[in-house]
């Protein structure tokens, strides 16, 4: 008798200290955590807290803004209908982007859909080449970090004016981001026009304030379709690919800039040296370099460069220079050393030495994003700092590194002189016709096995020094399968600089503070 009392006894102690545990010590986490309950398909899925849920939809989900305060995504209709006129000055067809719904609303529609992501129906959210907002955000913008900072406030839940709900209501909700609304529908506009005159249908823009990393622009094409959830069609992997951030692709000749890099970073005196490009024996133009059994060409219109230095190399964009410059002073050490610096992948380091003449100029196994291309041209307006890049201007922002030195300033001035002169005098002179203020770049034409090049061109502008008050835009336009980058991408990039003009971007039209050579 006593053993089963002693037995009795140990068991109702057992069950105290549960419920003790279960309602007491950690009734909070017992609450918050999901309980994973069978559905009618069968499916065993996870399932809030009621009483959470409701106190959680007591408190709306906060704004997505651009620079300028202008209105991205909203949970609160009435928002998008006292700024009408704004979206009207815009061209912005408002009634066609959103529903009156659907509870989440993005005015912009497709044009802001790779940067915000979806939050009615969170497709592609677990992608990990993807970075949206709404998702990346997510804290800052529904007010807590998960249902256990919700969990002490449930008993007030149906309590007005309670203090700490209403702290929580009162927190700031919204989401400040680098984009420039005015200059993405720019580009978008420019791009899309582009590519439908050259019956095309792939490519990207990405435009970088060189001062702060922060994206002002980022365009893809195609873009998501961008409708009411219950009409949404299922998009393809085509579709939902964020080719300015996450789309790689050979660089082409834009890579010249980093090998570049990699010749300044180990000697200074790299840039006098001097290499030939000669007619070959099969009658294209380019070098031959011992030890490996293929010729590196030129463009097959070019003619002999003749001996060259670099800053000449870079304007006329001579394969046969960079090719011998990474072979006989960079090598494949350094090269990936500078490339890894600037994020970029050259693949496996015996792949890189085996390809090492034609990775000098952006062929072999170089892999690049149109992101790292824009980051690439405002390192070099940024006297070699690089920034890290970001399009969330606010704490719950978490690209938090700073700026990287890449290279010394000398070693920028240098390249911004000679990146001004493809402009002004080489590959790129045709392209930027008709632009009154200073500009740099860097075509590039990256060739395939299969189809036409990928087309590239980068630069930053105003070119030369730009005060910390004063706009400086580093840009990068990739056209998949557009052929040659002085082509096609450029003049995608003349009319883009042309639209930040009009946008009050650039007030000078002198070229002042860049050295000019004849």
């Amino acid at each position: 008798m006593i053993v089963l009392q002693c037995a009795l006894g140990i068991c109702c102690v057992a069950l105290l200290w549960k419920a003790a545990d279960y309602q007491v010590f950690h009734d909070r986490d017992y609450l918050s955590r999901d309980a994973r309950v069978f559905e009618d398909d069968g499916v065993k899925r996870a399932q809030h807290n009621p009483r959470l849920n409701s106190l959680a939809h007591e408190i709306q989900r906060g704004d997505i803004l651009d620079r300028n305060g202008m209105l991205l995504a909203t949970s609160d209709w009435r928002k998008i209908e006292s700024r009408r006129a704004e979206f009207e000055k815009l061209n912005v067809p408002v009634e066609q982007n959103v529903a009156r719904l659907d509870g989440r609303y993005y005015p912009l529609g497709s044009e802001t859909a790779q940067l915000l992501g979806d939050w009615r129906t969170a497709e592609n959210f677990h992608a990990s080449n993807t970075s949206f907002i709404e998702r990346d955000s997510n804290t800052k913008l529904q007010g807590y970090a998960d249902y256990a900072e919700l969990a002490p406030l449930i008993r007030y839940r149906h309590a007005p004016g309670n203090a700490e709900i209403e702290r929580l209501r009162n927190r700031d909700r919204n989401v400040r981001t680098s984009l420039d609304t005015r200059l993405q529908l720019a580009a978008s506009e420019i791009l899309r026009a582009h590519l439908n005159k050259a019956h095309l249908e792939h490519g990207a823009i990405v435009v970088m304030d060189t001062h702060t990393g922060g994206i002002m622009a980022m365009v893809d094409a195609p873009e998501p379709s961008f409708t009411a959830p219950a009409q949404a069609p299922h998009h393809s992997t085509d579709e939902l690919l964020d080719r300015a951030r996450y789309g790689t692709y050979p660089p082409g000749s834009t890579f010249k800039l980093v090998t570049a890099m990699a010749a300044l970073r180990l000697d200074p005196e790299n840039a006098n040296q001097t290499y030939y490009c000669r007619r070959l024996p099969d009658g294209r133009v380019g070098a031959l370099i011992p030890g490996w059994n293929r010729p590196v060409h030129d463009d097959d219109k070019d003619h002999a460069h003749g001996g060259l230095q670099m800053r000449r190399a870079i304007i006329v964009s001579c394969n046969g220079y960079f090719a011998q410059l990474g072979v006989y002073k960079v090598g494949t050490k350094a090269l990936a050393e500078t490339a890894k610096l600037l994020e970029i992948s050259t693949g496996p380091e015996k792949n890189l030495h085996k390809f090492l003449p034609f990775a000098a100029y952006g062929q072999g196994e170089v892999l690049v994003t149109p992101f790292k291309m824009a980051r690439i041209a405002a390192t070099i307006a940024n006297d070699g700092l690089m920034p890290q890049g970001r399009w969330v201007d606010d704490a719950s922002d978490e690209r938090t590194s700073g700026m990287r030195r890449v290279i010394d300033s000398d070693a920028a001035h240098f390249l911004a002189d000679a990146m001004r002169g493809v402009v002004v005098e080489g590959t790129g002179r045709y392209a930027m016709q008709g632009i009154d203020f200073p500009v740099t770049g860097k075509t590039g034409t990256a060739q395939l096995d299969a189809g036409e090049p990928h087309s590239w061109f980068i630069g930053y502008a105003p070119a030369g020094p730009a005060p910390l008050n004063q706009p400086q835009i580093a840009f990068a336009v990739l056209v998949e399968h557009g052929g040659y980058g002085g082509s096609m991408a450029a003049p995608i990039a003349h009319d883009l600089l042309l639209a930040a003009e009009k946008l009050g971007y650039f007030h000078t039209t002198t070229n002042q503070g860049v050295q000019q050579h004849p």
